[in-house]
């Protein structure tokens, strides 16, 4: 039972600052053989009803609050996973003075965050459509690009899922700013698959 591309799009001023959130949200309810599907809006009164409380935090936070919440309220559901995706949204400048509610995007890069819950809660999370591009100067002047999908499962659900996002994202791109740089021309694809 899927309930898939739930929007969820919240906007919190604090004075004359306002920060967008940008999410899509996609449930998956494993069924017990012979269970049939209820009732959706169950799935949206819970992505719903939780956004004012997670959906401005982490995403982890939230997907698992979701999960948290629907596992116990479908009876026939062996299992529940949540998908949280989060567009970024960047302020715009004008003068190279940041405006207070103006804005470009959504950023093509997404973070997403994955909860499971079945016999055991799992927390997964990542980055999607990422692009990276590397430009050498000189005599054999070249640019290597690549948009960059990756996924990661956290040993528990109790972390601080930002600061390790960060991290990761972090360790991903400086890998890739070493790597492509040192790979001769004609050479990036398979260089960059290992």
């Amino acid at each position: 039972w899927d309930v898939r591309g739930i929007p969820v799009f919240r906007t919190i001023a604090r004075g004359d600052h306002l920060t967008i959130h940008d999410l899509e949200v996609d449930v998956s309810l494993a069924l017990a053989d012979g269970a049939v599907p209820g009732d959706d809006g169950l799935v949206q009164r819970g992505v719903y009803g939780l956004a004012a409380a997670h959906a401005a935090g982490e995403a982890e936070d939230y997907a698992l609050a979701i999960a948290r919440y629907l596992r116990p309220r479908v009876p026939d559901a062996v299992g529940v996973t949540v998908d949280v995706s989060v567009r970024g949204w960047q302020r715009l400048t004008v003068g190279d003075r940041p405006r207070g509610g103006d804005f470009t995007g959504p950023a093509r890069e997404e973070r997403v965050a994955r909860a499971e819950f079945f016999d055991a809660e799992r927390m997964s999370a990542g980055l999607r459509r990422l692009p990276l591009l590397a430009v050498s100067g000189g005599a054999d002047a070249r640019a290597v690009m690549l948009v960059l999908s990756a996924n990661w499962t956290y040993g528990w659900s109790d972390v601080p899922f930002s600061t390790q996002w960060q991290q990761v994202r972090r360790v991903l791109t400086e890998a890739w700013a070493e790597r492509a740089r040192d790979v001769a021309p004609g050479e990036q694809a398979r260089a960059l698959a290992a």
